[in-house]
Protein backbone atom coordinates (compact mmCIF):
# COMPACT_ATOMS: atom_id res chain seq x y z
CA UNK A 1 0.00 0.00 0.00
CA UNK A 2 1.09 3.16 -0.98
CA UNK A 3 0.13 6.75 0.88
CA UNK A 4 0.34 10.21 -0.20
CA UNK A 5 0.52 13.14 2.29
CA UNK A 6 -2.36 15.70 2.19
CA UNK A 7 -3.34 17.07 4.86
CA UNK A 8 -1.13 17.18 8.12
CA UNK A 9 -3.35 18.68 11.14
CA UNK A 10 -0.09 19.58 13.37
CA UNK A 11 0.59 22.26 11.56
CA UNK A 12 -1.52 24.75 12.84
CA UNK A 13 -1.96 26.89 9.55
CA UNK A 14 -3.76 23.99 8.19
CA UNK A 15 -6.42 23.85 10.83
CA UNK A 16 -7.25 27.29 10.55
CA UNK A 17 -8.54 26.32 7.08
CA UNK A 18 -11.18 24.17 8.31
CA UNK A 19 -14.72 25.21 9.28
CA UNK A 20 -17.19 24.41 11.58
CA UNK A 21 -20.77 23.65 10.54
CA UNK A 22 -23.17 22.60 13.31
CA UNK A 23 -26.37 21.26 13.37
CA UNK A 24 -27.53 25.20 14.70
CA UNK A 25 -27.70 25.61 10.97
CA UNK A 26 -30.96 24.42 10.84
CA UNK A 27 -32.15 24.69 14.24
CA UNK A 28 -30.10 22.21 16.53
CA UNK A 29 -27.91 22.53 19.68
CA UNK A 30 -24.81 21.03 18.93
CA UNK A 31 -21.66 22.64 19.03
CA UNK A 32 -18.53 22.15 18.64
CA UNK A 33 -14.36 23.77 17.94
CA UNK A 34 -11.54 22.70 16.11
CA UNK A 35 -8.01 23.51 17.86
CA UNK A 36 -4.59 22.66 16.87
CA UNK A 37 -2.82 20.53 19.31
CA UNK A 38 1.23 19.12 19.05
CA UNK A 39 -0.23 15.54 17.77
CA UNK A 40 -2.67 17.36 15.64
CA UNK A 41 -5.88 18.97 15.09
CA UNK A 42 -8.61 18.19 18.13
CA UNK A 43 -12.46 18.09 16.82
CA UNK A 44 -14.04 18.54 19.82
CA UNK A 45 -18.05 19.23 21.22
CA UNK A 46 -21.28 18.17 22.26
CA UNK A 47 -24.17 16.89 20.15
CA UNK A 48 -28.07 17.57 20.88
CA UNK A 49 -30.51 15.86 19.47
CA UNK A 50 -32.75 18.52 20.55
CA UNK A 51 -34.97 20.70 18.36
CA UNK A 52 -34.53 17.93 15.67
CA UNK A 53 -30.27 18.57 15.59
CA UNK A 54 -27.94 15.76 16.02
CA UNK A 55 -24.76 16.26 14.08
CA UNK A 56 -21.41 18.59 14.63
CA UNK A 57 -18.59 18.61 11.60
CA UNK A 58 -15.57 20.47 10.39
CA UNK A 59 -15.05 21.43 6.61
CA UNK A 60 -12.61 22.48 4.23
CA UNK A 61 -13.23 24.10 0.96
CA UNK A 62 -10.17 23.06 -2.25
CA UNK A 63 -10.19 24.72 -5.58
CA UNK A 64 -10.40 21.18 -7.16
CA UNK A 65 -8.19 18.51 -5.34
CA UNK A 66 -7.72 15.37 -7.66
CA UNK A 67 -8.06 12.03 -5.72
CA UNK A 68 -8.56 10.22 -9.15
CA UNK A 69 -5.98 7.19 -9.47
CA UNK A 70 -5.99 6.62 -5.50
CA UNK A 71 -8.26 3.80 -3.95
CA UNK A 72 -9.12 5.78 -0.66
CA UNK A 73 -8.45 8.06 2.36
CA UNK A 74 -6.46 7.20 4.86
CA UNK A 75 -6.89 8.98 8.39
CA UNK A 76 -4.67 8.94 11.43
CA UNK A 77 -6.83 9.46 14.39
CA UNK A 78 -7.04 9.00 18.36
CA UNK A 79 -10.91 8.67 19.26
CA UNK A 80 -13.55 7.64 21.76
CA UNK A 81 -15.05 5.50 20.39
CA UNK A 82 -17.92 6.66 18.89
CA UNK A 83 -18.85 6.94 15.00
CA UNK A 84 -17.75 9.57 13.12
CA UNK A 85 -17.68 9.41 9.14
CA UNK A 86 -15.88 11.81 6.49
CA UNK A 87 -17.63 13.77 3.58
CA UNK A 88 -16.56 14.36 -0.06
CA UNK A 89 -18.12 17.08 -2.26
CA UNK A 90 -17.66 17.29 -6.01
CA UNK A 91 -19.52 20.58 -5.67
CA UNK A 92 -18.69 24.37 -5.55
CA UNK A 93 -21.69 25.27 -3.41
CA UNK A 94 -22.91 23.31 -1.10
CA UNK A 95 -26.24 21.63 -2.39
CA UNK A 96 -26.84 19.07 0.23
CA UNK A 97 -25.43 16.08 -1.95
CA UNK A 98 -22.64 14.18 -0.41
CA UNK A 99 -20.72 11.55 -0.33
CA UNK A 100 -20.25 9.77 2.80
CA UNK A 101 -18.05 6.37 4.26
CA UNK A 102 -18.42 6.40 8.10
CA UNK A 103 -15.95 4.68 10.85
CA UNK A 104 -15.32 3.73 14.16
CA UNK A 105 -12.76 4.75 16.65
CA UNK A 106 -11.34 3.32 19.50
CA UNK A 107 -11.95 4.97 23.03
CA UNK A 108 -8.32 6.87 23.56
CA UNK A 109 -6.57 4.75 21.23
CA UNK A 110 -4.21 5.82 17.78
CA UNK A 111 -5.21 4.32 14.78
CA UNK A 112 -5.24 4.50 10.99
CA UNK A 113 -8.59 3.96 9.15
CA UNK A 114 -8.74 3.25 5.43
CA UNK A 115 -12.12 4.48 3.27
CA UNK A 116 -12.19 3.26 0.28
CA UNK A 117 -13.39 5.66 -2.49
CA UNK A 118 -16.12 2.45 -3.41
CA UNK A 119 -17.65 2.52 0.33
CA UNK A 120 -18.82 6.29 -0.01
CA UNK A 121 -22.44 6.60 -0.43
CA UNK A 122 -24.54 9.05 -1.79
CA UNK A 123 -26.43 11.34 0.60
CA UNK A 124 -28.89 14.16 0.03
CA UNK A 125 -29.10 16.04 3.42
CA UNK A 126 -28.09 13.08 5.06
CA UNK A 127 -30.71 10.48 3.50
CA UNK A 128 -29.55 8.08 0.69
CA UNK A 129 -29.88 9.51 -2.87
CA UNK A 130 -29.20 6.14 -4.78
CA UNK A 131 -29.89 7.76 -8.18
CA UNK A 132 -26.88 10.27 -8.11
CA UNK A 133 -24.08 9.77 -10.43
CA UNK A 134 -20.96 9.01 -8.63
CA UNK A 135 -18.35 11.38 -7.33
CA UNK A 136 -15.85 12.91 -9.50
CA UNK A 137 -12.71 12.48 -7.83
CA UNK A 138 -10.54 14.25 -9.73
CA UNK A 139 -12.12 17.60 -8.88
CA UNK A 140 -13.20 17.49 -5.21
CA UNK A 141 -14.21 20.38 -3.53
CA UNK A 142 -15.07 19.85 -0.35
CA UNK A 143 -13.99 17.15 2.74
CA UNK A 144 -15.62 17.56 5.89
CA UNK A 145 -15.39 15.24 8.95
CA UNK A 146 -18.70 14.58 10.67
CA UNK A 147 -20.31 13.04 13.84
CA UNK A 148 -23.79 12.11 13.17
CA UNK A 149 -24.43 8.63 15.04
CA UNK A 150 -27.83 9.41 17.14
CA UNK A 151 -25.88 9.76 20.25
CA UNK A 152 -26.26 12.97 22.97
CA UNK A 153 -23.19 14.00 24.74
CA UNK A 154 -19.75 15.03 24.58
CA UNK A 155 -17.73 14.04 21.94
CA UNK A 156 -13.60 14.36 21.11
CA UNK A 157 -11.31 13.82 17.98
CA UNK A 158 -7.40 13.83 17.54
CA UNK A 159 -7.00 14.00 13.80
CA UNK A 160 -2.99 13.39 12.65
CA UNK A 161 -3.12 13.16 9.26
CA UNK A 162 -5.62 12.57 6.27
CA UNK A 163 -4.14 10.94 3.39
CA UNK A 164 -4.47 9.36 -0.04
CA UNK A 165 -3.86 5.80 -0.34
CA UNK A 166 -3.27 3.09 -3.25
CA UNK A 167 -3.16 -0.68 -2.98
CA UNK A 168 -0.60 -1.17 -5.70
CA UNK A 169 -1.13 -5.55 -4.91
CA UNK A 170 -4.82 -4.71 -6.61
CA UNK A 171 -3.10 -2.64 -9.59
Amino acid sequence: MKKTGFIDFRDAGEVKKWVIVDDVVMGGLSGSDIKPEEEGARFSGAVSLKNNGGFSSVRRNFPGMNMSGYDGIALTVSGDGRRYGVSLSDRARFTGLYFNARFETVNGEKIIIYLSFKDFKPLYYGRPAPDVKPIDLSSVKELSIIISDKQEGPFTLLIEKIELYRNESLK
